[in-house]
């Protein structure tokens, strides 16, 4: 994997949750990103700066939810998007989860898309199928199709399995990521939020993708995470 140098400024959506989390914390990792902007309901406690991280560019911007379209200033001039918003199709209405996942994530793609916002990196999920019978799957595949025709230079899509944490807090629950660590002895089926974080932030700085639109499967990110690892 060869690595863009240069100084980079990103935009992320969705810092709050565990693959957000992950996501920024490779960023605070990550020289080649000098400005970073996190767009969310309410401001969050960022850890301070350390030897390896480097929270003191980051800069944290509140936006109504409701709202969207009156915030485009917000999502003007990023090289990279990241998109980590997501709800769980059983914790809300059908009519909310699509005003969410479909029409609210395609409104702030647009405007990172009119911003000027040059690459994106978006995480849906395992089972993302526009012709999916299940929820998730069929809003998730609607967005990935219609955010891969917005015109970006570069749209990269990962569709992780199950989404893991050091303290079980992410959307598996305690119990079934237990169950999880057991039966996926191979590492298909789930993958560390810091190491989704991680393979997603050097992804973006990966020059050699030969494709505007790209889907990186759970498989081939954690083969992603053991290089980064050597």
């Amino acid at each position: 994997m060869k690595v863009r140098m240069g100084s980079k400024t990103a935009v992320v959506l969705g810092g709050t949750g565990s693959i957000g989390k992950g996501i920024v914390r490779a960023l605070a990792k990550c020289p080649q990103y000098e400005k970073v902007t996190l767009i969310l309901r309410k401001t969050m406690d960022l850890p301070a700066s350390d030897g390896d991280s480097n929270y003191s560019k980051f800069e944290q911007k509140s936006m109504d939810f409701e709202k969207i379209p009156e915030h485009a200033d917000l999502f003007k001039d990023f090289d990279v998007g990241f998109y980590a918003i997501g709800v769980s199709s059983a914790s809300v209405s059908e009519t909310m989860y699509r005003k969410i996942e479909l029409d609210n994530a395609l409104a702030l793609a647009k405007m990172m898309k009119d911003g000027d916002c040059k690459d994106v990196h978006w995480v849906t999920g395992r089972g993302t199928n526009k012709s999916s019978w299940f929820l998730f799957g069929k809003v998730k595949g609607q967005v990935e199709e219609s955010v891969g025709q917005m015109g970006f230079k570069r749209c990269s899509f990962y569709r992780p399995g199950g989404v893991m944490t050091s303290d079980n807090s992410g959307h598996l629950g305690p119990k079934i990521a237990f169950v999880m660590k057991a039966i996926d002895f191979r590492n298909t089926l789930t993958i560390q939020a810091d190491l989704l974080g991680e393979v997603i932030v050097a992804n973006s700085l990966n020059n050699e993708a030969k494709k505007p639109v790209e889907i990186l499967e759970n498989p081939e990110m954690i083969k992603i995470g053991k290089a980064l690892s050597k």
